[in-house]
């Protein structure tokens, strides 16, 4: 299960890269207005939490009780939060432009998602701290 969290881990990782490259790219193109501002304040909430996930090493394993039994109500729950976050870091991919101007709607989207991705996170954070406790 360890590697399951590397793999889970990693994808988080590789994908959220490629939405901080898109953020950058906007970020120069607006470097000097408002909505530069917005971008900028997004890409640092976005690194935060890149930083997040990439603290976040375990989770499968410790679902996976010793002897080989499984906490599946706890396994259950992690992946549907995983794949929550996945599908948010998808949504944010794909409502950043490329190589123009960031549109105001599509702008409070993002920053949304972001605000969802840090509660997202810390449900699953709170997560393993109750499989750590639970496990003795």
């Amino acid at each position: 299960m360890k590697q399951v969290d590397e793999v889970v881990k990693s994808n988080l990782e590789r994908r959220i890269a490629a939405v901080l490259k898109k953020l950058d790219k906007l970020l120069n193109i607006n470097a000097k207005t408002e909505v530069g501002n917005r971008v900028g304040l997004l890409y640092v909430k976005l690194i935060s939490i890149q930083e997040i996930v990439k603290g976040s090493g375990e989770g499968y394993r410790l679902a996976c009780l010793p002897k080989g039994q499984v906490n599946v109500s706890m396994l259950k729950e992690l992946l549907k939060i995983d794949e929550e976050i996945a599908q948010f870091i998808n949504s944010l991919y794909e409502l950043i432009p490329q190589k123009s101007t960031v549109k105001e709607e599509g702008l409070r989207e993002a920053e949304e998602i972001v605000e969802d991705l840090f509660s997202l996170l810390q449900r699953r954070q709170e997560l393993i701290a109750e499989l750590k406790r639970t496990r003795g």
